[in-house]
């Protein structure tokens, strides 16, 4: 009678027990309005032109290590464009979205950045300046200014945060880059400066 007692009173003490804690989702990749797409797609090409404004002064581990992390940042920028390719009476609509669309993707500037920078993990600092340079040409004339326009049509002001050595018209300059903290200050200030739409900066 005793056993019984003890049995039942611990099968009600477990029916009274706090549920174990659920496992918590990862966050869905691409769970973003526009608006916040072009926030974080533009964070993005801040982390991809810093290591940019950086790659000449570093070496070994440290440079494939930057290097990766500004080819994931890069591959990243794709969810955020698909996310404003696909809002309704946005992309779609826009001949410069059309326009920027056909530079990024039909002529392959963005996936030439993507493959430089995959080489650069590959192969290290040994080719550092000539594809730094390299990706600089065809970022400043070519995607950066593409990726505005995506930026203008998601209903921001942002901008495509630029390296040190893009010019004021987007071109890339004679002058190699020079990694400084006064440069990448200046990098975050540029994202800061064309930031009119009352978002955030974080990713």
């Amino acid at each position: 009678m005793q056993s019984f007692i003890i049995t039942a009173f611990f099968l009600s003490s477990l029916a009274f027990a706090a549920p174990a804690p659920r496992a918590q989702a990862p966050p869905v990749a691409g769970n973003e309005n526009p608006q916040q797409a072009a926030q974080n797609w533009m964070t993005d090409t801040g982390t991809v032109s810093n290591f940019l404004n950086m790659a000449p002064t570093l070496t070994g581990d440290q440079f494939k290590a930057a290097a990766a992390v500004a080819l994931a940042a890069e591959k990243n920028e794709l969810t955020h464009k698909a996310i404003i390719d696909a809002a309704p009476g946005l992309a779609l609509n826009s001949a410069s979205v059309q326009n920027a669309n056909n530079s990024l993707v039909t002529q392959g500037h963005f996936q030439s950045v993507v493959d430089l920078l995959q080489e650069m993990t590959t192969n290290g600092d040994s080719t550092a300046i000539t594809d730094t340079n390299a990706i600089n040409t065809n970022r400043c004339k070519n995607v950066l200014p593409s990726i505005d326009a995506y930026l203008a049509v998601a209903g921001t002001k942002l901008l495509a945060v630029r390296p040190t050595n893009c010019d004021a018209t987007g071109i890339t300059a004679s002058a190699t880059p020079v990694a400084t903290a006064a440069a990448q200050a200046g990098g975050n200030n540029n994202a800061g400066a064309h930031d009119q739409s009352g978002h955030g900066h974080g990713h």
